[in-house]
């Protein structure tokens, strides 16, 4: 067969595939609805803004730049750049997919939402004509997509349109190799104006599945701005928990949240076997739905168990008559303030490593100079899990009983905890600096694009 029917062969395989995906899109875009309606029996957010998602919005701009960041991780990775094209006094459109994305959108950059120079709206559903309705309302002159998103139409249509579409932060996990390798995801991704990837490593495997316009640039959350005002809360509640260490779990999920309770209880244990101060713990849930059962829970397995949102005030300082010093977990019930609970801690574990989905991201107590210790499954962050382990930032466990003995030789160690804590530092040193290139990339596609 000749290069140009192997060509021909492909190009039409790859057309009845996102033929198939298209129509299972309106196939099961009722139940796709459905399943919004039943989240708001949880979350009533999710009943909000239904019709942006079909591309009807009560805003509109012209050259904006549209950065998509999916949920909440995505947004803590986008978040240096919405800071970098606002200062530059840029327009934005931030799409998200969940409320929870939403939500952390608008608390970083209220004062922007206020004002307009930052809109937010739901990502459009996977639809051509939804597509036209949002490149129509907003006129993007450039596309920046976090992470590890791979929407077919979101893609394709951004081509059509000729609006320049990047993959920022991106990477490409061995999960999506394997899955993927030949296949369509790989394909569609091929369809990207361009990678900016973490690592070099990311970078070879979209080389791998015939990427192009590849370019490395490190990992941006580690250039996101940290408030200070949630620094210096921090600082300041620290004395009120009588010079115990402190331990924060960041991004509670459901599958973990019986797991680490059961680490406070064994840690408190070995504390009280040993007559010396308990840790104090600081457990925050990542869905907004489980604030109060995560509270419920520990609070019925015999903790002693304080709510962020009854015991701080708006601006994170403590409110009076809150017996701190005879609780064992706080428990984070509150959306925007990780850098707060995370700064407060000795030693960090960030959840999700026990189960199937994956790790959440490490970067944020990195960045605060902050050991982490996470179980065996890394795959979603395997960078900067990676280089952080080789270089003392990262230390892995197997089991929730290894957690466990793991946390207490770090607390019952000092010198080994400076250590931990100096090697975090010097990584976040290290692989700083990406936001500064990202854009000097992105700058220069819209500057040939203008010349052209």
């Amino acid at each position: 067969m000749s290069a140009a029917a192997i060509a021909s062969s492909k190009s039409g395989s790859m057309s009845l595939k996102l033929a198939v995906y298209r129509l299972s899109w309106t196939i099961f875009l009722p139940l796709i609805v459905l399943y919004l309606l039943l989240r708001s029996l949880k979350d009533k957010r999710y009943r909000y803004f239904i019709p942006e998602r079909f591309g009807f919005y009560n805003i509109t701009a012209n050259a904006t730049i549209w950065i998509h960041a999916n949920s909440l991780g995505e947004v803590r990775s986008a978040a240096a750049f919405l800071k970098a094209y606002l200062d530059r006094g840029e327009a934005l459109v931030v799409t998200n997919m969940t409320p929870a994305g939403r939500s952390m959108t608008k608390a970083l950059f209220a004062d922007q939402v206020a004002t307009g120079q930052l809109m937010i709206v739901y990502v459009p559903f996977e639809f051509k004509w939804v597509y036209r309705r949002f490149f129509n309302a907003f006129r993007p002159k450039v596309g920046l997509v976090m992470e590890a998103e791979i929407w077919p139409q979101m893609i394709m249509s951004s081509k059509q349109a000729k609006i320049p579409l990047f993959l920022c932060n991106a990477q490409y996990s061995m999960r999506n190799k394997r899955k993927s390798k030949g296949r369509f995801l790989a394909n569609i991704c091929r369809e990207y104006g361009g990678i900016i990837a973490k690592s070099n490593t990311q970078a070879e495997r979209f080389r791998n599945i015939g990427c192009q316009n590849i370019t490395v640039c490190g990992e941006t959350r580690f250039d996101q701005d940290i408030p200070a005002s949630q620094i210096h809360a921090a600082k300041a509640l620290r004395p009120l928990l009588g010079g115990r260490a402190v331990v924060t779990v960041a991004s509670v999920v459901a599958d973990e949240a019986a797991l680490y309770q059961q680490t406070y209880q064994a840690l408190i244990a070995k504390a009280d076997a040993q007559q010396r101060p308990r840790p104090f713990f600081v457990h925050v849930t990542r869905a907004p739905e489980r604030f109060l059962t995560d509270y419920k829970t520990l609070t019925a397995a015999g903790l002693t168990v304080l709510r962020r949102s009854q015991v701080l005030d708006d601006t994170l300082a403590p409110l009076p008559n809150v017996d701190w010093q005879s609780a064992d977990v706080l428990v984070g019930d509150s959306l925007g303030e990780m850098n707060f609970f995370q700064s407060l801690a000795d030693v960090v574990s960030v959840s999700g490593s026990f189960s199937p989905q994956g790790s959440h991201n490490i970067c944020e107590p990195i960045a605060l100079g902050k050991p982490v210790i996470n179980g065996p499954v890394i795959w979603p962050i395997e960078y900067p899990a990676v280089e952080a382990i080789d270089e003392g930032a990262l230390y892995l466990v197997q089991t929730p009983e290894e957690l466990t003995e793991a946390i207490d030789a770090l607390l019952t160690n000092p010198d080994e905890l400076r250590n931990r804590q100096q090697a975090a530092q010097a990584f976040l040193a290290k692989y700083s600096g990406a936001v500064d290139k990202t854009l000097a990339v992105i700058d220069a596609v819209l500057k040939n694009d203008g010349a052209t």
